[in-house]
């Protein structure tokens, strides 16, 4: 008989959810009581409580990392503005896991916006893009703080 690996080794591992299931089905065909059962049930519940702990922390440690690299840029003087805000959007971009991130500034005088800086998109004719600010620029309305209605993708990356 193989022996199935049971939740610690499975969060160890960083086993994907679906297995966690199989575990769970495989435990509880072999149970032989219904309060058996239950406690499979219960340790299930316990590990995918812990897995989804583990990733928060996994995602909170990522945001502090973009955060400190953020930092470091900003306190080096010599540093180039627009370098810094390209940082924050690629880690924007990156931690987000969307396609494309970018950051306009609106003129009011003109009622315009612009693009300041864009990462990932293409072709790179977006990247100088200009609009009135009534009209969504990549399905986000920055004047009205809210998704236009062809919203495609996330409102803080474009």
């Amino acid at each position: 008989m193989v022996e199935r690996p049971g939740y610690l080794r499975l969060l160890v591992d960083e086993a994907p959810l679906p297995r966690y299931d199989e575990v769970l089905r495989d435990a509880a065909m072999h149970a032989t009581s219904a309060v058996g059962r239950e406690e499979r049930h219960a340790e299930h519940e316990l590990a995918l409580q812990l897995r989804d702990l583990m990733e928060r922390q996994r995602a909170r440690h990522e945001q502090q990392r973009a955060l400190v690299e953020c930092a470091k840029e900003l306190a080096d003087v010599r540093t180039d503005p627009d370098r810094i805000l390209t940082l924050i959007v690629t880690q924007d971009e990156r931690l987000l896991g969307a396609d494309m991130a970018y950051l306009s500034l609106n003129d009011d005088e003109r009622r315009e916006t612009r693009m300041r800086v864009m990462v990932g998109a293409r072709p790179r004719s977006g990247r100088t893009c200009r609009s009135r600010t009534e009209q969504a620029s990549g399905g986000w309305s920055p004047p009205r703080a809210h998704p236009s209605r062809r919203r495609t993708t996330s409102p803080t990356t474009g």
